[in-house]
């Protein structure tokens, strides 16, 4: 016996008057936001958890040789996340001579 309907794919159609969704619009619903027991979020968080890629674009446009301060005020003009800020502003050295330094002191432990 042959496919129903001619044997393409069948196509959905919406009843006549609801709303359509598409690739672009979300879903209504609340906005999911990390768990409070996140470690991402957790004063506690380790150094691992701050990703590197973010670190750099916090750091776009910074002049080296610098300070540690100066590392702070470019992230938060930047609109680095807070914990990336946080992060930059407890570097162990206060000079910095360029962005491998911040790099291993941030990631290598």
């Amino acid at each position: 016996m042959g496919p129903v309907n001619g044997g393409g794919p069948r196509e959905h159609r919406a009843p006549q008057g609801a709303p359509r969704l598409t690739a672009s619009a979300p879903a209504a619903g609340p906005a999911r936001r990390a768990a409070p027991d996140d470690p991402r979020t957790h004063p506690g968080a380790t150094m691992s958890d701050v990703d590197p890629i973010e670190v750099q674009q916090a750091l776009k446009g910074a002049s080296y040789p610098t300070d540690r301060k100066t590392l702070t005020d470019v992230a938060r003009r930047n609109k680095a996340q807070d914990e990336v800020v946080d992060r930059i502003s407890r570097l162990r050295s206060d000079r910095i001579e360029g962005p491998d330094q911040v790099e291993k002191e941030m990631f290598d432990r």
